[in-house]
């Protein structure tokens, strides 16, 4: 670890800042999710979920790489005004031209339109969702000004203000049984209010006119980002588009309550992510290739180290869990918690190599890499989901066969970063992960055996177990020395919360001139 993540508001201070705020927001997440499953069912969760996809799809139209060139432009040292007046003037562009190709293929002909939208209620519900995607997505790309300087604080605020927002109308919609309509108007809300919070930060930046010069810089590095991202967008979306597609909008309901869980995982070691990528790609620039290797490889361990026993735990307590969480409504969701969790973790674990990449100007290869995940997960869907296609027999196995599809791809993806991070960057690999598993199962094989011994079936006692089961995974490790004084140390920086105040009221006061 090296000594500026423990310094007086070094990288690892931001680190932990963003961490929290990204535990927060899956955790107000998971309580708005929990609500409306409850009172709203899995068709209204599988509406919603199905019109996010579908725009999912088509965000890459609004961005076509150009957050990431920003990203890496600025944390390079670049002109600052002329790098934020040619992106924003190009993410304006592409966010116009994103809305009127979506609203085209809403309001095509009517009897093409049947064949994809089954009621005039969904296709009201994309038009709202596509605005708050649309505008969400500006207030990121502002953002990205923040967090290529690493200025957190600015750039946590404004969506977890947001985040707060949509949790409380969330709750207020379901409870009151405004239909799902109002529940998608919280989107929009969320984003409008990020949009205008990330804008004040953002009022005293310096904008000038775009360069030829910097346009042509943002439109070569854009590229492999375009790929990238349109291949994240279709992994991420095509897999409730085709459930919808082959099945039932209750289905992709089911498949998606476990599925937005599961990527709370993924939005933590992305929170470490996003902080550490200008920190690779700076010192790519300066030549210290020892430093991305050792940032990589912390990385991967402490997000292995957080990520490992929240998988064997859902492993474990899946049945309760969604019981709990969504109730008895979604017991089909159950299995493909399990599955999904799964996928989730080796996507974790795989984050900071694909981020090494990127970082470290490999982004053709990078994208070469996505492509083969990508059209691994197209052929496994479209093997393992439908009944049929053409009248042909396939597997049919619905949303468990999206789960399985999902499983494999990222396990692919999982083994090709990481040989090209050997072969390019000398990266060994760190089989100490098996010691995080092997103290979580352990753990979670003591834990859930008294849970159904004592009949313990309860909400609270869940919550107990679920105490008793993390400090003995700690304990394990101790015994193991996977665990050091030097990590203690940095997990209570995490929830150092005085200096994370200090260090926000710091940042908010100063001014970008």
């Amino acid at each position: 670890m090296s000594t500026d993540m423990y310094s007086k508001y070094g990288l690892g201070m931001k680190i932990n800042i963003n961490f929290i705020a990204t535990l927060a927001n899956a955790f107000l997440s998971w309580i708005a999710l929990s609500v409306v499953a409850h009172y709203m069912g899995p068709t209204v969760l599988g509406t919603i979920a199905y019109a996010l996809a579908f725009v999912g799809l088509f965000t890459i139209l609004s961005d076509m790489g150009f957050a990431g060139a920003h990203l890496k432009r600025v944390s390079e040292g670049n002109d600052l005004k002329i790098c934020n007046g040619t992106f924003l003037t190009i993410k304006l562009l592409l966010s116009l031209f994103a809305i009127m190709v979506v609203l085209l293929i809403i309001i095509i002909p009517k009897h093409i339109a049947q064949q994809i939208f089954f009621s005039s209620e969904q296709d009201i519900v994309l038009i709202i969702v596509l605005f708050s995607v649309i505008l969400h997505g500006l207030a990121t790309s502002i953002s990205y000004t923040f967090l290529a300087q690493r200025k957190i604080a600015k750039s946590v605020i404004p969506f977890f203000t947001g985040r707060v927002i949509q949790t409380l109308l969330q709750i207020f919609i379901a409870v009151s049984a405004l239909g799902v309509i109002a529940l998608a108007g919280t989107y929009l809300a969320e984003a409008i209010i990020a949009l205008l919070i990330v804008s004040f930060f953002f009022r005293y930046y310096p904008i000038s006119r775009p360069s030829r010069e910097y346009l042509r810089s943002y439109f070569i590095i854009a590229l492999p980002y375009l790929f990238i991202g349109a291949i994240q967008g279709m992994l991420f979306n095509f897999d409730k588009i085709m459930i919808q597609a082959f099945s039932t909008v209750e289905e992709v309901g089911f498949y998606v309550a476990p599925q937005r869980i599961c990527f709370s995982l993924i939005m933590l070691s992305s929170s470490v992510m996003a902080l550490l990528f200008p920190s690779i790609s700076a010192s790519h620039a300066a030549g210290h290739t020892e430093r991305v290797r050792k940032l990589s490889r912390t990385a991967e361990r402490y997000i292995s180290l957080l990520s490992a026993p929240i998988a064997v735990f859902v492993l474990f307590f899946a049945s309760d869990l969604v019981y709990y969480l969504f109730g008895h409504q979604f017991f089909p969701s159950v299995m493909l918690f399990k599955l999904l969790i799964i996928a989730t973790f080796i996507m974790a674990i795989t984050d900071p190599f694909s981020i090494q990449l990127t970082g470290t100007d490999k982004m053709n290869l990078a994208a070469k890499i996505s492509v083969v995940i990508l059209l691994a997960n197209i052929g496994l869907n479209t093997l393992l989901i439908p009944q049929k296609i053409f009248g042909v027999a396939l597997i049919g196995l619905g949303a468990t066969g999206a789960a399985i599809g999902t499983i494999i791809s990222v396990t692919l993806g999982a083994f090709l970063y990481r040989f090209f991070a050997y072969k390019i960057m000398e990266m060994k690999q760190n089989w100490n992960i098996l010691f995080h598993l092997l103290a979580a199962g352990i753990a979670g094989g003591i834990v859930y055996s008294l849970f159904i011994v004592l009949q313990a079936a309860k909400w609270y006692n869940l919550i107990a177990c679920s105490l008793l089961y993390f400090n003995l995974y700690i304990l394990i490790l101790w015994i193991l020395h996977e665990i050091t004084r030097e990590d203690l140390k940095f997990f209570r920086a995490i929830i150092d919360f005085k200096e994370m105040r200090d260090y926000m009221v710091s940042e908010l006061k100063e001014r970008e001139t």
